[in-house]
């Protein structure tokens, strides 16, 4: 959650870079910010100075496989433009979404809301999500979550950063290192079945713009009225995301 704030309030406030001082007593700390892109800089004495460039340059023009192999480090970065990725709707019933994508601008805040007890996957910006996906989905893929039942919009453009299929032994042990919504009783169930595969997936950013089921329809991405996973091609992806300003902080 801290390096999610520290790096929206640098973007938001159009900084170059961020730097942070840790000491290597901070292991933990030190190993996750090198996980989303941070570079020792410099040490001094007892200080490491940890280093994150945010002007973008050294991430234009990346062969595909050297995207999808940094694009944890990339962070909060995408680029959606490599003809390999694929596009996808994905449907969350609403108290999914609320344990997910609990700083979600337009969620309903409840009276016994408690700062101080947020979910853990809320504030984790790698999340896990299982599912029966019947589509062939790899690191680097844009989803696009779609709030069913109450909203009825699309809310949050995220990337994939890794793929577990139902032929992946350890995909109970994976979903346990991750943020995830569901229970120990529902992962257990997902894992019994054939069909189950776990992304880990990183949120972008919010869409501005309430692009509802009624506007979906008009442009014909509703061919399962988003009972499941709905991939989209590129056309239809570059019609819900024109006119998000949100678009072009964070793409390459």
């Amino acid at each position: 959650l801290l390096i999610h704030k520290i790096i929206k309030v640098a973007l938001i406030d159009k900084l170059p870079a961020i730097y942070v001082t840790a000491y290597p007593k901070h292991d933990y700390l030190i190993k996750l910010l090198e996980k989303f892109g941070f570079k020792k800089k410099l040490e001094h004495k007892d200080e490491i100075y940890l280093y994150k460039d945010l002007t973008k340059e050294s991430l234009l023009d990346l062969p595909f496989f050297l995207y999808q192999k940094d694009i944890v480090k990339n962070f909060p970065f995408f680029n959606d433009k490599y003809s390999e990725i694929k596009k996808f709707i994905l449907p969350i019933q609403p108290h999914y979404h609320d344990m997910i994508f609990y700083d979600y601008p337009n969620r309903e805040k409840s009276l016994f809301d408690n700062p101080t007890s947020i979910n853990s996957e809320s504030n984790s910006i790698l999340k896990a999500y299982f599912g029966k996906f019947s589509r062939d989905i790899n690191v680097g893929d844009i989803i696009l979550f779609y709030r069913s039942k109450d909203l009825m919009q699309i809310t949050n453009l995220s990337v994939v950063v890794q793929v577990f299929g139902k032929s992946y032994q350890g995909i109970y042990h994976e979903a346990s290192k991750y943020r995830t919504v569901f229970s120990k009783d529902e992962l257990k169930k997902y894992k019994e079945s054939k069909n189950s595969t776990l992304i880990i997936f990183m949120p972008i950013f919010y869409l501005n713009q309430k692009i509802t089921f009624n506007d979906l329809s008009k442009l014909s991405m509703t061919d399962n009225k988003l009972q499941t996973i709905n991939q989209i091609n590129d056309v239809q992806y570059r019609k819900i995301i024109k006119n998000e300003e949100c678009y072009n902080c964070f793409h390459l």
